[in-house]
């Protein structure tokens, strides 16, 4: 391996020695025919292809654009086109890349490489008839084309055809070599298997994936997918050991952080899970995954009762991304920590203009009504509607327990009795249903029952919490 200046060039290997490389003979009726080698051309076919496995494109187009210009029948000017289309569309020069595959294939109709990659190509522009278009016409002239195959089942995945997909990539299997191109068809069937709810398959898939490539990003992409599976699939102990698996292989990964992070605040490792978003803030992530890891280390700092940092980094997601309700909303609930009730309203405003049925803005909403100059009507409005909208759920239980206080301090008793027992029905585990109840029952005038209830509440924070 050589310098030439500053860049370095790849081993070359092609026939100098006609002892140790004969020329090809070829019967033609009853001569036989000596094919010579062309040193020039076949010099730069291999620049090409040892270009080609360093991922050094630029010189690939170099070398492409010389052997053009030395190739002599459309055979050999197919090849260099293939190639150099192939680099063209690795650079994401895509026009160019479709007028190179389509010369490649006006010299030679039936070429399925030049096909398949164009399919390939139309792919990632997402024109994703153009690309079936070519790949069923591929698949004609070679059936058992298993990249072309491969490519198929992926579109049939996109069209949300997930079954078809699966059957397809399992086709395809049969053909691909063992290594990455196998990889990449159990990471696709994975991928369609996931869609599917098939989290069994999904898992297995992206497992045998990861053991298919040799290079550490796609490994560590293959256990990231295999972490969303086992997540998916409640399993979250074996999605944290996949993703560290993930971060052990590929540490700069913003999405293995992000996912990390999730984990670890649904885990309440509250300083892991500000540590892991705070990585994806700094690995340079889209702007829409910034806005949502600085979402979930506002509810970390929350949890912690750093209003001023959960606040700080809310403001900063909305600059990032003010289509999001829920990020309205969870601002609206850290102002209402504070006591900024009338801000808080207008997070909460800010919310529903955005997504109108958004349920805990409103049951949120109806408490700063509550607090804001008593203004109970809008209150209790605000919470009748929550208690609609989210149903039969147990979020549901929340709504109806602060239905039940507004509608006891309005003097309307009896409704407020009946939200309690909705209370109840919906979410029974509450520990806030016997104080709700117990400050219903004062307002009712059942000092005896409220005082016995209120008693068990008191009785329960004494327990559980000594100080």
């Amino acid at each position: 391996m050589g310098k030439t200046g500053t860049r370095l060039d790849p081993p070359v290997f092609f026939p100098s020695n006609l002892v140790e490389f004969p020329p090809a003979l070829h019967r033609e009726g009853r001569s036989i025919r000596a094919e010579f080698y062309e040193p020039e051309l076949d010099y730069a076919l291999s620049r090409v292809q040892n270009f080609e496995r360093l991922g050094n494109y630029k010189l690939l187009l170099e070398e492409a654009a010389k052997g053009l210009s030395l190739a002599q029948d459309d055979t050999e000017k197919v090849r260099f086109l293939t190639a150099r289309a192939a680099a063209l569309g690795e650079l994401q020069r895509y026009d160019e890349a479709l007028r190179d595959y389509n010369e490649a294939l006006r010299l030679d109709p039936q070429s399925v490489i030049a096909m398949t990659n164009r399919a390939v190509t139309f792919l990632k522009l997402g024109e994703l008839d153009a690309a079936t278009q070519d790949l069923e016409r591929a698949l004609l002239l070679d059936p058992i084309h298993g990249v072309a195959r491969l490519n198929r089942g992926n579109i049939l995945n996109l069209r949300n055809e997930s079954d078809s997909a699966v059957r397809e990539i399992t086709r395809a299997l049969e053909s691909l070599p063992i290594g990455p191109e196998q990889g990449a068809a159990h990471l696709s069937r994975g991928n369609a298997h996931l869609m599917l709810g098939n989290y069994r398959e999904a898992i297995g898939d992206f497992s045998v994936a990861a053991k298919c490539y040799p290079d550490t990003k796609p490994k560590a992409f293959c256990e990231l997918r295999k972490a969303i599976a086992l997540l998916d699939s409640g399993d979250h102990d074996g999605a944290f050991q996949a993703i560290e698996a993930s971060l052990e292989l590929d540490d700069e990964s913003y999405e293995a952080h992000m996912i990390k992070g999730q984990l670890s605040l649904k885990h309440g490792n509250t300083n892991d899970a500000i540590a892991e978003l705070t990585q994806v803030i700094k690995l340079g992530a889209p702007d829409s995954t910034i806005s949502q890891a600085l979402n979930l280390r506002a509810e970390a700092y929350t949890k912690l009762g750093h209003y001023n940092l959960a606040l700080r980094d809310y403001d900063r997601a909305v600059e990032l991304d003010r289509s999001s309700s829920a990020i309205h909303y969870n601002r609206g609930n850290v102002l209402l920590l504070t006591g900024d009730v009338d801000a808080a309203i207008e997070a909460f405003n800010h919310a529903l203009e955005l997504d109108h049925r958004n349920a805990g803005a409103l049951n949120s909403r109806g408490i700063a009504y509550a607090l804001q100059e008593e203004d109970f009507e809008l209150a209790i409005e605000d919470h009748r509607e929550a208690t609609l909208i989210f149903g039969r759920s147990e979020a549901a239980g929340s709504a109806f327990r602060n239905l039940a206080l507004c509608y006891a301090i309005a003097g309307n008793t009896h409704s407020a009795a009946e939200s309690v027992r909705r209370a109840r029905e919906l979410d029974p585990g509450s520990p806030f249903n016997e104080q709700v109840e117990g400050l219903v029952c004062l307002y009712q005038g059942r000092f005896t029952d409220s005082l016995a209830l209120l008693s068990r509440v008191a009785l329960v924070i004494r327990t559980t919490d000594p100080t």
